[in-house]
């Protein structure tokens, strides 16, 4: 592939938890298949493995950085399993919702922000996150984070890596928002579940979205207010990503609807996912890139 013509690609890789680690397998069969990638943009979980691959491009060394991650105190610390709950809602707010409401008395959360500080999560991001300036990556990279103070989508092309990831990871409730520049931060994914605009605006001609959240499901019944509202969030989310992901050139979808966000332990099935689905598309994708390398050629030769 003619490097002077080929169009620039671009990852836009989606939050929603464990279920971000099939983007894991999304770039083991995009390496197979050799196709470049020249910019990452990352939200909540996606910024987290769009980090590492930006860094150092081997999903391979991924995989194994998070399995020892996984078998770490560090991780352990974070207590993921005690909002776990295998029926109902599987949104970050429904849970947190339900944790307060059963395991703490309501005087704590008017006093505190999160549910814990962020220095765990920060901890365990130093495990696999080599701590560079963002515009120190080996592929260029962004992470997208959500403004509390303005309610914008904040898009971290410069500064502290660990501090990028942790502002697009900081879920609403689970862990406090964090100060970057003059902005308050929190996850991403309020803003841009699938970072596709933040990919483009690094450059990227052709951009390959991959949403890992789970499908709007249709409800009949709802039990109380608290479960009307945060079904109301579960609309604007799905609307404002069906409308982001119109933009990208290609959207892979790994069928992992059926995990809860916080079942890391599926790390084999959820990477597992993720290759399924780009090899389903892989030939879509070649066909993609060889149109626009051709219409990109022929504007070059007219123009």
């Amino acid at each position: 592939m003619n490097l002077f013509q080929r169009p620039k690609i671009g990852l836009a890789l989606g939050g929603g938890g464990a279920r971000g680690l099939a983007h894991i397998g999304v770039l083991k069969i995009l390496e197979q298949e050799q196709i470049p990638i020249d910019f990452i943009a990352g939200t909540s979980a996606g910024a987290v493995i769009g980090a590492m691959y930006a860094l150092n491009p081997d999903a391979r060394e991924i995989q194994i950085k998070i399995e020892e991650l996984f078998n770490s105190s560090y991780f352990h610390k974070l207590n993921l399993e005690r909002i776990h709950k295998k029926n109902g809602s599987d949104t970050f707010f429904s849970h947190v919702v339900t944790f307060l409401k059963e395991r703490i008395v309501i005087n704590f959360a008017y006093k505190r922000l999160s549910l814990i500080g962020n220095r765990k999560f920060i901890d365990t991001l130093n495990l696999i996150i080599q701590n560079k300036d963002i515009t120190q990556t080996a592929i260029p990279f962004c992470v997208v984070a959500t403004d509390l103070v303005s309610g914008n989508d904040v898009i971290l092309k410069t500064g502290d890596l660990i501090s990028a990831v942790t502002a697009s990871g900081s879920i609403p409730g689970f862990l406090p928002p964090v100060t970057y520049s003059n902005n308050l931060l929190l996850d991403g994914g309020i803003s841009q579940k699938v970072p596709v605009d933040a990919a483009i605006g690094l450059g990227a001609e052709i951009v390959i979205a991959v949403d890992v959240s789970q499908k709007l499901e249709k409800k009949t019944e709802y039990d109380n207010i608290l479960e009307i509202l945060n079904r109301t969030g579960q609309i604007t989310s799905a609307t404002l990503t069906k409308i982001q992901l119109q933009k990208a050139d290609l959207v892979l979808k790994p069928e992992v609807g059926q995990f809860h966000w916080s079942e890391f332990k599926n790390l084999d099935n959820l990477i597992s996912a993720g290759e399924n689905e780009a090899r389903r598309q892989i030939t879509k994708l070649k066909k993609i890139i060889r149109m626009r390398q051709i219409i990109k050629k022929n504007n070059r030769s007219y123009g």
